[in-house]
């Protein structure tokens, strides 16, 4: 391998990049980092922080791996309703800090989410509703969401009980932006 002086590289969660010094190109590949991944082994921990009410922990992990909010929904499945619901409420306050430097991922989750409700995505998550308001709450600049998130009541018949309930808490917690611009 070269030694070529690196300056420090910085990191995001979906990739390395190093800056060089030298005109030789180094595959980002070829560096080795000790950055934690999030991964389906930090559930346990995640749990663990709702379970506590230590959004802190979760609030810090958010300001360095965007993709807590993928954690958040898993635990939307947890059979303790408190985790269930705690999971709700952290992934708005993980959004609007993860929005504060990357906007667009907050706005692909919310699209990712509403996929989720289909039939189509092949992996339905009933509390999306929830999730989504709860992002639009704490994140008012995307509340242009909030006409989709209301036409989540008018679902196909067979769809719509599974997802009432959490259409309509999601409803109630972006009430107060219902009367903004709805461009789409």
């Amino acid at each position: 391998m070269l030694d070529i002086p690196l300056q420090p590289a910085y990191v995001d969660e979906t990739e390395t990049y190093a800056v060089q010094t030298a005109a030789d190109q180094i595959p980002v590949s070829s560096i080795v980092m000790d950055v934690p991944k999030i991964t389906s082994s930090r559930l346990p921990a995640v749990r663990e922080w709702l379970l506590k009410n230590d959004f802190e922990s979760i609030l810090d992990l958010a300001g360095r791996q965007k993709r807590i909010l993928s954690l958040l929904t898993a635990l939307t499945y947890d059979s303790d309703p408190r985790v269930a619901d705690r999971a709700v409420e952290a992934t708005g306050r993980a959004a609007r800090k993860i929005a504060q430097r990357d906007p667009e991922f907050v706005r692909n989750y919310i699209l990712r989410l509403f996929w989720l409700v289909s039939d189509e995505s092949g992996g339905i998550c009933w509390r999306a509703p929830e999730l989504i308001g709860a992002i639009i709450h704490a994140c008012p600049q995307f509340a242009h969401f909030n006409s989709m998130l209301v036409s989540l009541l008018d679902l196909e018949e067979e769809d719509a009980p599974r997802f009432r309930d959490s259409t309509l808490r999601a409803i109630e917690m972006i009430r107060e932006t219902l009367g903004d611009n709805d461009e789409g």
